[in-house]
């Protein structure tokens, strides 16, 4: 009788822990009196689903979750051991997954004024809320129910226990932005809403112009579909053939690309180079093809001067070993440019060489053939990059495992280290294909995150 009843226990703990994965990870959110009428773009987020691929992981491989849990605790015990000393480290900062509760879909749409929102999050802790925005620098104004904390284009709408977030990418401050009575709500039938709520990737992006990006999590890889069409880019990009750490091949239609440029971008580069975008653009005809093939060891021998107790000058030598980055970079443009590069300085002869001027941590050499602009180090030429005509708009590939392995793969490689291979390529039907694929078989959010 004992054993039966046992049975039956564990059945109803098994029945109860699927009824509460089905609950969590299953059931679809609501979307009803969520996108605007006006709005022109929305990007839906499963959260709950992304919350599932770490529960799995951890399921799958506790040990690395509790060494990680113990190296904690020691931390903490070596916090407790310092207790009694006197501190003069700030509060502690908020967290802001303490403030706010976790939706099982997050949606971000964007408005016919330009502006982003998103949906509206139930705030568990407002005090805290308040806190951490103030530790992030964000500034306060309006009434107490009723506030919003600005931060550059970034702004948080706290109204009573709901909080909203909204974005302004065209201007360098959001104030002004604010809650807006909605004359009415999409509901089945209309294209965002269809396509957002039919949706089954982790991430889905879609506008009114039949637009649509797709990104998903899997196991080892990180898959991005979609089409779309980005007016910058042109058909027939010439494709790199060569082999390296990294190659780019693209076709730009150079105005329309500087148009995605804000005037202080544009600026930004005009100081560096002395060099001005808008007259640059009217040399280049389209391709631009970039091969990172290597690093090379360099070996570079620093004289400096010291006195000694006699007060007699000696000469001390300081070698220096670096690794300098080995590169190729072709772009279309008529041999006009070469004049324009040189009256600007930018481009000066030494020894026999056009010599890049505004590149000073590498040394860069350029030249001009009837395909183009060629700017390359030493170790490279327009020779050892071999194109051909492709069916594509761009191609991006990257060997992020072989880039590792040349380079110091310490902190600063944090997010790059379980990375093998990065690729994009869009086609000339504006397909998009992009991959990042990992070294080991754990959920790609997993491995990017951890």
């Amino acid at each position: 009788m004992k054993r039966k009843l046992g049975y039956v226990l564990l059945l109803f703990i098994l029945l109860a822990i699927v009824v509460a994965y089905i609950l969590r990870y299953e059931t679809s959110a609501c979307m009803c009196k969520t996108i605007p009428l006006d709005a022109v773009a929305v990007v839906q987020i499963k959260v709950r689903s992304m919350e599932k691929y770490f529960l799995q992981d951890m399921l799958s491989r506790p040990a690395s979750y509790f060494s990680s849990v113990s190296d904690t605790e020691e931390q903490n015990n070596q916090t407790d051991l310092e207790e009694n000393q006197p501190s003069t480290k700030p509060d502690a900062k908020a967290s802001l997954m303490d403030c706010v509760s976790t939706p099982k879909s997050l949606l971000f749409y964007k408005l016919s004024n330009g502006v982003w929102y998103s949906s509206e999050l139930e705030i568990k802790d407002t005090p805290k809320l308040k806190k951490f925005l103030e530790q992030n620098d964000f500034e306060s104004s309006g009434p107490a129910d009723n506030e919003e904390y600005t931060r550059k284009n970034l702004t948080i709408l706290i109204d009573g226990e709901k909080v909203q977030l909204a974005y302004e990418g065209t201007s360098t401050s959001s104030k002004g932005i604010s809650t807006q009575e909605q004359s009415g709500f999409m509901a089945e039938g209309d294209q965002l809403f269809d396509a957002t709520l039919g949706s089954v990737s982790d991430i889905h992006f879609v506008d009114d112009n039949g637009h649509f990006l797709d990104v998903n999590f899997g196991q080892g890889v990180i898959n991005v579909n979609g089409n779309y069409n980005m007016p910058a880019l042109q058909p027939s990009a010439a494709e790199v053939k060569s082999q390296g750490l990294g190659t780019l091949s693209a076709k730009l239609d150079f105005p329309k690309f500087l148009d995605l440029l804000s005037t202080d971008q544009k600026d930004k580069f005009s100081n560096f180079t002395k060099l001005n975008l808008d007259t640059l653009s009217g040399f280049m005809s389209g391709d631009v093809n970039a091969v990172f093939s290597d690093f090379t060891a360099s070996v570079d021998t620093i004289t400096t001067y010291e006195y000694d107790d006699n007060f007699n000058k000696v000469e001390v030598n300081d070698i220096k070993h670096t690794e300098e980055p080995s590169y190729l970079l072709s772009v279309g443009a008529d041999t006009s440019i070469m004049s324009y590069l040189r009256r600007q300085n930018a481009i000066v002869e030494k020894e026999g060489r056009n010599i890049l001027a505004i590149m000073p941590l590498v040394t860069t050499y350029s030249q001009h053939s009837s395909s183009g602009l060629y700017l390359y180090t030493a170790d490279m030429d327009s020779t050892q990059v071999k194109t051909s005509t492709s069916n594509s708009k761009l191609i991006f590939d990257f060997n992020v495992r072989n880039y590792l392995e040349k380079v110091d793969s310490g902190s600063q490689h944090k997010i790059l280290r379980d990375m093998e291979r990065m690729y994009l390529s869009i086609d000339n039907e504006n397909n998009i294909d992009g991959k990042i694929l990992f070294q080991d078989k754990r959920n790609g959010l997993v491995s990017l995150m951890r």
